[in-house]
């Protein structure tokens, strides 16, 4: 029995976790840079979000504790930081606007980012 229950720990301590979809995966770029919005999508991409990470251009973070926003068609996560020799961490609402605009609000403001190509989900249509 003991052997058993060893094994199962290594067994889920040695297991990848399933990786964490989110509705903001994808590449999101500029708004607020002349030059870089053409037809609803920017041309300066700065981050991608996949896999339970937000990658910008200098720096690596992760996504956890992701938390429904009660009233508001948004989720909170907890970002953990790495970059540039430095670490940081934030709780973070992301959301996507009428207009297919993902808003990162956190203790900084907001920051705002449009799609670099057009997204499938419907929730990010403009318009909508």
């Amino acid at each position: 029995m003991r052997v058993a229950l060893s094994l199962s720990i290594l067994f889920a301590l040695g297991t990848p976790a399933a990786a964490q979809v989110t509705p903001y995966d994808g590449e999101w770029g500029l708004t607020n840079v002349p030059g870089c919005v053409q037809n609803d999508i920017s041309v300066c991409p700065v981050l991608l979000i996949g896999n339970g990470t937000l990658q910008g251009e200098e720096s690596l973070c992760q996504m956890s504790g992701a938390e429904a926003v009660r009233g508001v068609d948004a989720i909170a996560y907890d970002v953990s930081c790495q970059g540039e020799g430095d670490t940081w961490a934030y709780r973070g609402i992301f959301l996507i606007d009428d207009m297919g605009q993902l808003t990162i609000l956190s203790h900084a403001g907001p920051s705002t980012y449009l799609p670099t190509a057009p997204r499938d989900n419907p929730q990010a249509a403009p318009g909508k």
